[in-house]
């Protein structure tokens, strides 16, 4: 059975929030490589909603981009 840290998580991030994110990420950071490794933008199926990116990791990278979005750049990650 996989351990925890291991299980992996897909999060959407809208574009602004995905730009708020990379903006505020260190360079060297696992964070920063794994937003510039998601997918490229995309239309949702819904209508008027903008192209999204597909953050793809485990649930420490997750954990990661949740810290770095509540410290770091809470200004622009607030959901739409």
């Amino acid at each position: 059975m996989a351990s925890a840290k291991a299980l992996p998580v897909q999060i959407e991030l809208s574009e602004a929030q995905y730009l708020v994110l990379l903006k505020h990420a260190r360079n060297s950071s696992r964070v920063a490589a794994r937003l510039l490794r998601s997918s490229s933008p995309r239309l949702s199926a819904r209508k008027g909603k903008r192209g999204s990116y597909l953050f793809t990791g485990f649930v420490t990278d997750a954990l990661d981009l949740r810290a770095l979005a509540l410290v770091d750049a809470p200004e622009g990650t607030a959901r739409d």
